[in-house]
C-alpha cells in the first residue's frame, strides 16, 4: 500500500523566480540601478516621483519596490508612503544616500523591507531583491490558495493563512475526492475533527453522513458495533475516530478487519459487508505507541495512508490577528 506523506508544505514549492516574469519598480534617481537588475533578468519600470510611482502600482503589480533616495528625509519618506500606500504588502527596499547604519534603521522604521547602503554594490542589490520578490510570490500564492480553499465547503472554517496551515488544507483539499485512510496529528484544538468534516463535504460521499466516534468511552465497541451502531450509522459516508489512540486492542482489531475486508460482526455475531471511509485524529505519536506496543503496527499503517498535520496556534502567530478578527466579527453578528 503507498504512503501518501505530507512533509515539505506545498508552498515552498513555487517556481524559481526566472521561470517567472518578473517586475521591479525603481523610483527616484535609478541612476545604475536599472540597467543592473535588466541583466539580472528584472523586467524594470521607472518613475522620478512618488506620485508617479503610485499611479504606476495601482495599475499593475510589481514583485519589489526599489526606491532611490534623495538625502532630504522628510521628502523620501513622503514618497516611500505614497508608495506603501498604493501596493500593500509588496516590499520596498530603499536604496540610501548614505553609509550610515542610522539610516538604515530610520528606513525601517519608515516601513522598508530592507537597506541598501550608498556603497552596495551589484550582487548586494540583487540579492536583496530577490529575496524581496519572492516573498511577495509567496504572499501571492498564500491569497490564491486560501481564496481555492474558501470555495470548498468547510474550509472557510480553518482560518488563518500562515503557510503551515495552508499546507495542511492543500493536502487536504487534494486529498478530499480519494478513498484514502486519513490520518490527521495535532494537538487537542488544533481543527482535526473539522478538518475531517470539510473533506467529508468534498468527497464523494458528501450525500451520506459523517459520523464522530469519541474513543475513550468505555463502551466504545458496543458504540461501535452493536445493533444501530456508529459504524452501520456511517455505512455510505466517513466514520471519524477522535483520538484513535485511546482504542482499546479488540476495536483495534476489529477496525484492522473492516479496513482489510470491507466487513464487520454485527450484534448478533454474522459478519456484514459495511461500505465507509474512515479517518483519524491523533494528538500522540501514534508511531510511538506502536514502539511501545500500545496500537497495532499494521492498523497505524492502514491509517496512514494520506497523513496531514495540523500545527498549533503558537507555530503561527501570523493568524492571531485574522482569528481575532474572524471572533470579533463572529461575535458582532450573534450580538448585533
Amino acid at each position: 500500500m503507498a504512503v501518501f506523506t505530507h512533509s515539505v508544505p506545498a508552498l515552498q514549492s513555487i517556481p524559481s523566480p526566472a521561470a517567472l516574469e518578473r517586475r521591479v519598480l525603481v523610483a527616484g534617481d535609478a541612476g545604475h540601478h536599472s540597467e543592473v537588475l535588466e541583466r539580472a533578468g528584472y523586467s524594470v519600470a521607472t518613475v522620478s516621483t512618488g506620485a508617479e510611482g503610485a499611479t504606476l502600482l495601482e495599475r499593475r503589480r510589481h514583485d519589489a519596490i526599489l526606491f532611490c533616495q534623495t538625502g532630504d528625509s522628510e521628502s523620501d519618506w513622503d514618497t516611500m508612503r505614497r508608495l506603501t500606500a498604493a501596493a500593500p504588502g509588496t516590499p520596498v527596499i530603499a536604496a540610501g544616500a548614505s553609509e550610515s547604519p542610522a539610516a538604515a534603521v530610520e528606513a525601517m522604521r519608515e516601513g522598508a523591507y530592507d537597506y541598501l547602503p550608498l556603497n552596495a554594490g551589484a550582487d548586494e542589490m540583487t540579492e536583496t531583491v530577490r529575496r524581496a520578490a519572492m516573498r511577495t510570490r509567496r504572499d501571492v500564492r498564500r491569497r490564491e490558495l486560501r481564496a481555492e480553499l474558501n470555495r470548498a465547503v468547510g474550509f472557510e472554517r480553518l482560518i488563518g493563512q500562515s503557510p503551515a496551515l495552508l499546507a495542511a488544507l492543500d493536502t487536504a483539499s487534494r486529498a478530499a475526492q480519494s478513498e484514502a485512510t486519513v490520518l490527521l496529528r495535532g494537538e487537542a484544538g488544533s481543527g482535526k475533527a473539522t478538518l475531517a468534516e470539510a473533506m467529508h463535504q468534498n468527497s464523494g460521499r458528501r450525500s451520506a453522513r459523517f459520523v464522530v466516534c469519541q474513543t475513550r468511552r468505555e463502551d466504545v465497541e458496543a458504540l461501535l458495533f452493536g445493533p444501530g451502531g456508529l459504524l452501520w450509522e456511517a455505512d455510505g459516508g466517513t466514520l471519524y475516530f477522535e483520538e484513535v489512540h485511546h482504542l482499546p486492542a479488540s476495536v483495534q482489531a476489529r477496525l484492522m478487519r473492516l479496513l482489510e475486508r470491507g466487513e464487520a460482526v454485527n450484534g448478533s455475531g454474522a459478519a456484514k459487508a459495511v461500505d465507509v471511509r474512515v479517518m483519524a485524529g491523533a494528538s500522540q505519536d501514534l508511531r510511538a505507541a506502536v514502539d511501545e506496543g500500545k496500537f497495532r503496527a499494521d492498523l497505524y499503517y492502514r491509517l496512514a495512508c494520506v497523513q496531514i498535520e495540523l500545527p498549533p496556534l503558537r507555530e503561527r502567530l501570523e493568524d492571531v490577528p485574522v482569528l481575532s478578527r474572524a471572533l470579533l466579527e463572529d461575535l458582532n453578528r450573534k450580538h448585533g
